[in-house]
């Protein structure tokens, strides 16, 4: 779904973005517009995100299949649950000290602090990209 508009006018752009909505939709659902900027942006520049991704996450990106997997999955989970690893743990069936040790090895790969904010911005989005290009193919 796109954002609500008012004018008829609007209607082409709030297809567009209906249809960015969509392309950034990871599972079976409803999209909206608004539920994730970060995945509208990605969807919206595909390319560019994907350069992203390979920027911030070369390194990651660069692991075995299981290893980078399950370091995207605990970067994705710990931002759905809040930046807790308490909640991450639970969610990912792991001790919170796994989490912060797999947080701690995506900081060290990548060059990245999560504690600052920007950082954590470009993680966001490199990998929202790396899960767009993934459902595309």
């Amino acid at each position: 779904m796109s954002p609500p508009y008012d004018s008829l006018r609007e209607t082409p752009r709030a297809l567009w973005f209906a249809r960015l909505a969509l392309r950034g939709l990871t599972r079976e659902g409803v999209a909206r517009f608004d539920d994730n900027p970060l995945t509208v942006v990605a969807a919206a520049a595909p390319e560019e995100a994907g350069r992203v991704a390979r920027l911030v996450l070369g390194p990651v990106l660069a692991l075995g299949a299981a290893e980078r997997d399950r370091l995207l999955d605990t970067v994705e989970t710990w931002f759905a649950a809040g930046g807790s690893a308490e909640a991450a743990g639970r969610l990912l069936y792991c001790h919170p000290n796994t989490v912060r040790y797999r947080l701690r090895k995506v900081e060290a790969l990548t060059g990245r602090s999560l504690s600052a904010p920007q950082a954590v911005a470009e993680l966001g989005l490199a990998v929202r990209a790396v899960r767009l290009e993934a459902a595309e193919k």
